[in-house]
């Protein structure tokens, strides 16, 4: 079940690559495609809202009762960057298994706030998930929350890199990719280029809704991520080679994705499902959407001050305390 949640998610993230890069006849159908997609690819909008809807999710095999439970599962969010601070937001909210939970970040070189109170939320929600009979799991549990004692939480850099040590990515290259403008740009060149080898008949046009069924193929997505995304989606080479090695064909056959443009509206579509066999003879039948819509903002988005914040280190320093404390009495 692990595997084929994991082929799903990395097809997935392939097909939103091409998503996230470009935020009549079948020929003037593909040439349209390549021109809004280029044009919507061009802009210098900073707001980008997507939502992501697991509309059907049918598994069998082992786990298959729980994992089925995600069905109808939700995800909205904003993200927001200013040029100016050099800053960024990420707000929204997610609901799945009858639960809904808000989150709002802000991100800048020192690393991701997270709302204080999105914490003690997520963790009183599913707090009864601890065993009854693991007190002192509680217990430590419970002091960590009451020590967030101030608005926002901040993960800093160095915490952020030393958990990413498998990465070759800093969090420092994280930030500044998010303001990166300069060579990510798609051409209609290049565009042309990586969908040489698609027929025409994948394309198709209706009003200002231009749309694209996705091949399937290792060779396409192959050459399309190697040859834009790479560059425009900050996606390195080995990030490419260990996806198209974690999906077989076989699998990829199994699937389909439907890319939609709609450059009036600054929108993309995706439909993305299919049913996937795994080597117990597990299966999980999906169908999911996401959609992505650009816009353009001059708000300002500041970080909180230090009084406002507290690190990971601050809530450590103060649970010992507390326990020490509590241990003392």
């Amino acid at each position: 079940m692990k595997k084929l949640l994991k082929t799903s998610l990395i097809a997935l993230a392939a097909v939103a690559a091409l998503t996230l890069s470009a935020c009549g006849s079948k020929d003037s159908a593909k040439k349209a495609f390549i021109s809004d997609y280029v044009s919507m690819s061009q802009t210098n909008d900073n707001v980008q809202e997507l939502s992501l809807d697991l509309t059907k999710f049918k598994a069998t095999g082992k786990n298959a009762e729980d994992v089925n439970k995600l069905e109808g599962a939700k995800a909205d969010f904003k993200v927001s960057t200013d040029e100016n601070n050099k800053t960024a937001s990420l707000t929204g909210t997610m609901s799945a298994l009858d639960q809904k939970y808000n989150f709002n970040f802000l991100m800048s070189s020192k690393g991701m706030y997270i709302d204080s109170k999105d914490i003690k939320t997520l963790y009183n929600d599913n707090k009864s998930l601890i065993s009854k009979s693991d007190a002192s799991t509680v217990k430590v549990y419970d002091a960590m929350i009451s020590a967030l004692d101030k608005p926002y939480l901040l993960v800093d850099a160095q915490t952020i890199d030393a958990g990413m040590k498998s990465s070759d990515e800093s969090w420092e290259d994280t930030i500044s990719s998010m303001f990166k403008t300069s060579g990510n740009k798609t051409s209609v060149k290049e565009l042309t280029e990586a969908l040489k080898d698609v027929p025409d008949s994948k394309f198709s046009k209706n009003g200002s809704k231009i749309s694209f069924d996705v091949p399937m193929e290792r060779s396409f997505f192959k050459a399309f991520i190697s040859k834009i995304a790479a560059d425009k989606a900050g996606i390195t080479q080995a990030q490419i080679d260990q996806m198209l090695k974690s999906i077989s064909s076989e699998d990829l056959k199994n699937l389909s994705a439907k890319v939609t443009l709609d450059s009036k509206a600054h929108e993309v579509l995706v439909n993305f499902g299919g049913k996937l066999t795994g080597a117990d003879n597990d299966t999980a039948d999906f169908k999911m959407t996401l959609t992505a819509k650009s816009s353009s903002s001059n708000a300002t988005i500041s970080v909180p001050s230090d009084n406002q914040s507290q690190t990971i280190r601050d809530v450590t320093m103060a649970l010992f305390s507390s326990m020490s404390s509590g241990d003392a009495e």
